[in-house]
């Protein structure tokens, strides 16, 4: 045997020598170091936020986010299923990496996910290999090891097959996670990981000493029943039991089998980095802390890691110690896993995505390796481990792709916890439809209020086309349809990858998505068609020019005319588009005045009253498709709009009217509706339209003859509202009393409180329990209106005319007394309730007293205004109440929306308190609309980017802002200081990209001579401070004086070089000196590097013949001043002064003869007086000359009396 194979001594005859040429070609042509070269993940773009599921489901606060570890999960709706997020993964690692399609030997597919219970996931994912067949492998399943062992499958496939078939293999991880409710439902999660196995790969996966450890367990499993669903039965308890058992085992044998195949003893510190699959991320933690705990052991038979884990105060204590590996090795890299949830087989994956996108490894002296623990419940599990070879040429783009991941986390949609149920109930009804299926989902599903019936009732056939499915079938449309759709919807599903589809069908492409999705979640308002957007016209002529801009103190740029259609306008300019908006409805071309309505609704989002005037415009058009997209697009962009809700309501009441089974539907968007704008404080409105309807709805239902009429939801809506401050508060428990005095407590009460109620009201009657109440027959004589939808009750002398019905029911009659003891108890439940609102109320009236202009205007708010509204939202911080706060400061931005100082105070609010990363991003994105020309909002961006780490997308922020408004300096200075942080921030001494960046803007052809200048004195300070290379910031300053020879910064920059150095040198100093005197400079500016230089030498110097010689020198600068001359120094500046004649200077500064005093007797001053400088120069003594250089700065004082001129902030 040499080198593993089998090679005999015998000697071969010819027959023999084909067999021994196919042994050399396999020894020849090993795979080696197989691993993967290529990964593409895709997760769905909805999400839910954890604490609304903890809300939601009634549990405690944390339950989720602390107890699990989870902060959202992501969902798929009926849109999008197995195979479409397969295909989507598959198809975008296809073309991301240019992977030629010929090259796929092998493709597996790792899912537990079912779409079909014969045909597997692999044959769908066909159809992009176009007329490559030849290609292995099938669906692999075990819960969610699955994907583990396709990935084994296919490393074992290159060893066997790439030494002459020179192919390589795909394996998608792919799953849809969810449960029934109940408290697993938390756990669920969606996403697909696709892979590109090859030798010679960037990330080597080590085969051979790959454990695994499978056992039969029912801790989870979906049987075969009668009824079909998606939801496992799962046993808890067992499920954490076989994990930890799993994990242990794993590891041991994993350990042995290293130190018997490679000779070396494993501890989880040789490591950098350590996967493991994450059902919930604190259970990755325990997981963790016992695998150090065995690190710990000598011998793995005396640890029982169930006993530890079952065991708190042993767990907490392996946790704490254990909380430094945690923090380097496992938790930075679990973000996917935490935001998107329970992926399933992609889980353990989705933590090397994250990985990847870290650059902390690229510094480590060794090798960087990865140790992975994949488990499936059944159970099966296995350990292997990974490594990345660094000069792999894939690796840059595994990294770029890793990032573009990271960064979509932040690009989803949050839909609310009952949206989300919802949603489930839509896969429901997926699994039990017939083929092809039509999603229901849309966009945004909790607007879905299923177009395609109500439009074929409310418009002719011709003019519907049904629902546009915002979410658009391109991006992951079920596949429970016909095979010829698949490819194609596939082939578009690729551009999901950056979430930017527009969703609104129109002929030219207008706004992107993105934008949309900034609005997305945008709780604003406008209370009135926009007050004063057309009055008084001509005194916002001043007014409103630029880009919005309420303040003239902000630096105005002239902004460039775009052309968008006869007449060419300038867009910020408001007036104009008033101009042009006011008569745009009689231009005969829709198409031109749909495109000025969304440029206009782009730029000014929050103008009420135009979104209205759109959607009417569409419906007289009769688009009412186009006009419902209008209103769903202007409850997101202003969604705490009383007015835009009343009237999006009204829309649909109007398209779902006569439809009783719509009913159920409306009743959901009133409920979004005051979900989402109940809190405004102006909302009583919609309160009393969303009450006024339910009390339709139960008259309805009365004259109709349904049996089940109850007036329950008036009483539920009538509670909360009470209980809501609003600003008719006082008048609302008047009106319920009214309405309860008419009407029968059975009715209006659930049955809870209806019991508990009358049980009290029984103890102040004497009458007999079978006369409380009693049944009555009611007889009723109804027709349709004349809308031939509404029923209305007719008297009964017109029971004999055409249409007339008669309709007979039994109602619930009580007894009088009863009757007023029963609304005496419901009334008085409900006073306590109010009279707590109104304490509520009465702490906010005054702020909300000062609010005159709650709408948007460009026109700038008064100051007291601005004040008040500062005021009110530290009350409401103080206060502690997110949600308050939340809606307030919605609501300020109305107002105050040209005001950046709003907007970054909310993003930072929001940062503290929630701590997403998403939600704080999207206040931006939404501020930039409006301020997007201010340089505090860029940087206030770009410092949040810095802060989580991410210093590309801070020095992005503020490049996009430096190419749209050039000239601030502020901006150039914090890309540079960006810059610097992250070379500190990476431990890398090569500065070379920020010194490039400083010259560039020192040798610009467009930067001004005093500008140069001013960018010279940082790169110098940059050099000496940072750099400690104070010959290259001498350097600096010296080519700046070459430019700008008379300016005295720059020579006092050298002088303080060479003054500050640890080792001063008088010489040094004394030469620095003397190039300032000699240079250009004026006389007043050479006079006060004199005087420092005197000071210099009086202090420092060990050689008063120095002192004696400038002082002469100094004297004759002096006697060349004029006699009004301001500046003053050791010379009296009065009557005793006598002037002196210039000296004659040789060689070195040495004065070669003294000046002739005119009057023969030089007169010193007796007095001596510190040197003084007027404006613009400002004198200041200094220990430091250096630390005055930088913008804004304070230099500190010393005892020395150099005085120094401080810089002045050119920003």
């Amino acid at each position: 045997m040499q080198n593993g194979i089998w090679v005999s001594k015998i000697c071969f005859s010819p027959s023999h020598k084909s067999l021994i040429a196919y042994i050399f070609m396999l020894t020849s042509n090993a795979a080696e170091n197989v691993g993967i070269d290529a990964i593409e993940f895709y997760f769905p773009r909805n999400y839910v936020e954890q604490t609304d599921l903890e809300k939601f489901d009634s549990v405690s606060s944390g339950k989720y986010t602390i107890g699990l570890g989870q902060q959202e999960m992501g969902f798929c709706a009926d849109n999008e299923d197995i195979v479409s997020i397969s295909l989507t993964a598959t198809s975008n690692l296809l073309e991301k990496y240019n992977i030629d399609k010929d090259s796929i030997g092998c493709l597996v597919v790792g899912t537990e996910t079912l779409i079909d219970k014969s045909k597997s996931v692999k044959t769908a994912l066909m159809e992009l290999f176009g007329g490559n067949t030849d290609i292995e492998g099938v669906d692999v399943k075990n819960a969610c090891f699955g994907g583990t062992q396709a990935l084994l499958h296919a490393i074992d496939w290159i060893y066997v097959k790439y030494p002459y078939e020179k192919r390589c293999a795909i394996v998608v991880l792919a799953d849809i996670a969810i449960y029934d409710s109940g408290p697993a439902r938390c756990t669920g999660g969606a996403g697909a990981v696709a892979v590109l196995i090859k030798p010679n790969a960037a990330i080597p996966i080590d085969r051979f000493s790959s454990s695994v450890c499978m056992k039969n367990t029912w801790d989870f499993y979906k049987p075969i029943g009668a009824k079909v669903t998606e939801y496992p039965v799962v046993n808890g308890q067992d499920s954490l039991h076989s994990y930890v058992l799993a994990v242990q085992t794993c590891y041991n044998t994993y350990r042995e089998k290293v130190k018997r195949i490679h000779g070396k003893n494993v501890k989880l510190d040789d490591f950098s980095a350590i996967f493991f699959h994450c059902p919930f991320t604190k259970l990755v933690r325990k997981a963790l802390a016992i695998l150090s705990d065995l690190d710990k052991h000598n011998t793995s038979e005396s640890f029982d890691g169930i006993e530890l884990m079952n065991n708190r105060v042993l767990m907490d204590n392996s946790i704490k110690t254990s909380e430094q590996l945690w923090k380097e090795k496992t938790d930075d890299f679990l973000v996917f896993n935490r935001r998107i949830g329970n992926m399933y087989t992609p889980s353990l994956f989705a933590q090397f995505m994250a990985f990847l996108t870290s650059t902390d490894w690229l510094s480590e002296p060794r090798e960087p390796s990865m140790l992975f623990f994949a488990y499936g419940s059944g159970f099966a599990s296995a350990i292997f481990s990974a490594r990345i070879c660094l000069e792999s040429p894939a690796l840059p783009k595994l990294q770029e792709v890793a990032r573009a991941a990271f960064k979509r986390l932040d690009e989803r949609k949050r839909f609310s916890a009952e949206d989300f149920t919802r949603v489930l109930k839509m896969r429901e009804d997926l699994l039990h439809s017939e083929v092809p299926f039509t999603p229901k989902a849309t966009d945004c599903a909790d607007l879905d209020l299923k177009l395609p019936v109500l439009m074929a009732r409310s418009r002719s056939s011709d003019s519907s086309e049904g629902s546009q499915n915002h979410y658009s079938e391109d991006e992951g449309r079920s596949h429970r349809k016909s095979p010829p759709k698949s490819k194609s919807k596939a082939r578009r599903r690729n551009d999901d990858d950056d979430y930017s589809r527009d969703s609104r069908p129109r002929k030219k492409e207008r706004r992107s998505e993105s934008r949309e999705d900034r609005r997305r979640h945008s709780r604003t308002r406008s209370p009135s068609p926009h007050r004063g957007s057309r009055s008084s016209r001509s005194s916002r002529n001043n007014d409103s020019k630029h880009r919005g801009s309420a303040r003239s103190s902000r630096p105005a740029f002239s902004s460039s005319l775009t052309n968008i259609g006869p007449p060419a306008i300038d867009q910020n300019d408001f007036d104009s588009w008033m101009g042009i908006l006011s008569n745009i409805e009689n231009q005969k071309d829709n198409d031109y005045v749909r495109e000025k309505y969304w440029q206009f609704l782009d730029r000014y989002p929050y103008c009420y009253g135009f979104w209205q005037k759109f959607a009417e415009f569409e419906k007289r058009q009769g688009n009412l498709t186009e006009a419902l997209k209008v209103w769903e697009k202007s409850i997101l962009a202003i969604p705490l709009s009383i007015d835009l809700w009343l009237g999006f309501l009204a829309f649909m009441r109007e398209l779902s009217q006569g439809m009783n089974e719509k009913e159920e539907e409306i009743r959901e968007l009133y409920e979004r509706a005051l979900s989402i704008a109940g809190l405004e404080f102006q909302s009583d409105r919609l309160w009393l339209d969303a009450i006024g309807w339910e009390q339709h709805q139960y008259v309805q239902a009365l004259l109709s003859g349904r049996h089940d009429a109850s007036a329950v939801h008036v009483g539920k809506l009538f509670d909360r509202l009470l209980a809501t401050p609003t600003a008719a508060h006082s008048t609302h428990i008047t009106r319920y009393a009214a309405y309860i005095n008419g009407i029968e407590p059975d009715v209006l009460l659930t049955d809870e409180e209806y019991e508990d109620v009358l049980s009290k009201a029984r103890k102040n009657v004497t009458t007999g329990i079978d006369d409380l109440f009693r049944d009555e027959e009611v007889t009723r004589f109804v027709k349709l209106a004349e809308d031939g939808r509404t029923w209305v009750q007719v008297d009964p002398s017109a029971s004999e005319e055409e249409g007339v019905r008669i309709v007979v029911g039994r109602e619930k009659k009580h007894d009088a007394d009863l009757l007023h003891f029963m609304r005496y108890e419901i009334l008085d439940r409900r006073q306590k309730l109010h009279q707590d609102t109104a304490l509520f109320t009465a702490k906010r009236l005054n702020f909300e007293n000062q609010i005159k202009r709650p709408y948007f205007h460009v026109k700038p708010l008064e100051f007291h205004q601005l004040l008040n509204w500062i005021a009110y939202l530290d009350f409401e911080i103080q206060e502690g109440e997110d949600e308050r706060v939340n809606v307030l400061f919605e609501r300020c931005l109305i107002a105050c929306a040209l005001y950046e100082e709003f907007w970054i105070k909310y993003a930072r609010w929001m940062w503290a308190q929630r701590k997403s990363e998403s939600k704080v991003r999207d206040i931006y994105q939404r501020a930039s609309v409006h301020v997007g020309n201010s340089a505090q909002l860029a940087i206030a961006r770009a410092s949040f980017e810095e802060a989580r780490g991410d210093f590309e997308g801070a020095i992005e922020v503020l490049e996009k802002f430096k190419r749209q408004y050039p000239g601030f300096v502020v901006v150039e200075m914090r890309i540079l200081s960006t810059m610097r942080r992250q070379v500190e921030s990476e431990k890398n001494s090569n500065y070379a990209d920020v010194i490039t960046a400083y010259e560039k803007l020192i040798y610009a052809p467009d930067t001004s001579r005093h500008l140069s200048s001013f960018y010279a004195e940082k790169l110098a300070r940059f050099l000496a401070k940072v750099r400690n290379d104070r010959k290259a910031a001498d350097k600096v300053l010296r080519k700046a004086i070459e430019r700008d020879y008379d300016n005295i910064k720059l020579f006092l920059q050298v002088i303080d070089l060479v003054y500050s150095t640890e080792e001063m040198s008088e010489t040094s100093v004394l030469d620095a000196f003397d190039f300032a005197l000699k240079s250009q400079l004026g006389l007043e500016d050479k006079i006060r590097i004199s005087q420092r230089k005197l000071d210099f030498l009086e202090e420092l110097s060990s050689d008063v013949e120095l002192i004696e010689e400038h002082e002469v020198y100094h004297y004759s600068l002096v006697s060349q001043l004029p006699a009004t001359a301001p500046i003053r120094t050791r010379f009296m500046n009065g009557n005793g002064r006598l002037p002196m004649a210039p000296m004659q200077w040789g060689m070195g500064g040495v004065p070669q003869q003294m000046g002739q005093v005119m009057n023969q007797q030089p007169v010193f001053a007796p007095t001596v007086v510190q040197a003084q400088i007027q404006p613009p120069v400002q004198l200041q003594i200094v220990e430091n000359v250096a630390s005055v250089a930088s913008v804004g700065q304070t230099p500190e004082t010393f005892n020395s009396p150099i005085a120094v001129a401080e810089s002045t902030p050119m920003e």
